[in-house]
Formats: structure tokens, sequence, C-alpha cells
């Protein structure tokens, strides 16, 4: 059995309590990272709980040293997750025990935020693990998510937030073409953001 973590213990009137009347659904995405859907006035809401950074100095340290490395971000969600998968290259790994000191505990945690904020995509990473997630709709002034249960359900997010257009953009197939001895990586994915080109499209 898997341990997830799940949110405090709070008032049975409060909004965010995962027993509360508002609450339709609460379940873990993965790398401890809670997803809760609320019912709203007008829509649902859809909220995102991350692990707590343990040291905003660390991780503001650790951003700064990996700043210069040139790490393209991912075109998909299923890439994205497979970062966080993979966990951080050997070399960035050893540069972090030499920024950070902390607990195991805490060193996870960190290296969730290192990971999502240098190698991934940034604030909405977390809604790239929710496979749920069927469609975005980026046309006003905030996200908006239509999941497989849910929709439309507003986010915390802005629509102009950077990462926007891949978290929910599907990968349908990826392989190697060779040129003139290299082999270059071709991804074939489906952007599912609405306003957006309705295409295929291949990088």
């Amino acid at each position: 059995m898997v341990a997830v973590d799940v949110p405090s213990p709070v008032p049975p009137d409060d909004r965010d309590a995962w027993y509360a009347p508002a609450v339709h659904a609460q379940y873990a995405v993965g790398h401890r990272v809670i997803v809760s859907i609320h019912e709203g006035p007008d829509a649902f809401t859809y909220e995102v709980r991350e692990p707590s950074c343990p040291d905003d100095e660390a991780l503001e340290r650790a951003e700064s040293y990996f700043e210069e490395a040139s790490v393209q971000p991912p075109l998909t969600r299923e890439g994205a997750a497979e970062r966080l998968e993979h966990g951080l290259p050997a070399k960035w790994d050893d540069a972090l025990d030499r920024l950070v000191d902390c607990s195991p505990a805490a060193r996870r945690r960190l290296v969730y935020h290192v990971l999502s904020r240098t190698r991934c995509l940034g604030d909405v990473t977390p809604l790239a693990l929710d496979s749920r997630v069927e469609m975005a709709d980026a046309e006003g002034d905030r996200l908006v998510v239509h999941t497989t249960d849910f929709a439309p359900a507003v986010t915390d997010f802005a629509a102009d937030t950077v990462g926007v257009e891949r978290f929910a953009s599907e990968r349908l197939a990826r392989y190697t073409v060779d040129f003139h001895g290299f082999e270059v990586p071709v991804v074939l994915y489906r952007e599912n953001t609405l306003g957006g080109d309705p295409f295929a499209v291949v990088r």
C-alpha cells in the first residue's frame, strides 16, 4: 500500500475540508500533489496542493545555480511526468548536495520544486500530473480546465501562465530520425487547449 498525504484536519465548516459538502472530489496525482474539486457559484473550482517547500532560500540558490543550464521544457504532460519520475540528473544531484543541507524528507520536497521550476513546466507542473484533465481553456483571465467528471473548473492560475499550452498536450508518438549520423528526436503531439490549433503538431 502506498502512503498518500492528505490535508491536515480543519473545522467541518471550512470550505477547504475534504469532507466539506462543497468538495466533490479529492485525489492524489503523484509526487504528493493533491487535487481538490470544489463546487462554486457559477463553476467548479480546481485546486492543487503541492508538497511544502522546506527552504525558500535554498530553492532560490538552486534555481540561480541551475538557471544557466540549457533545458528545453517538455512538450507534453507525459514529458513533464517523466522528468519528475526520473529525478535530477547525477551532476545536478551532486550540485544540490553542495548547495543545501537538510533532512532526506526535506530534500525530497526540495527536489520536487527544483524539478518543477527548472526542468518541467513551472507553476502548472502539477496540472500535467493529473490525467483526468482532458482540456484546458485559456481564453479568459483565469485558466479553466475540463476534467473527466467536472467542467468547467476554474483554477488559480492566470490564463497566460507559462506552460499552459503544454500541460494538457497529449503525446501521440515519439521516435528519432537519422540525419547525417545524428539521431534527431521527434515528438508528435496534440494540443488540448481551446482556442489553439486543433491539429496535431510535429516537433
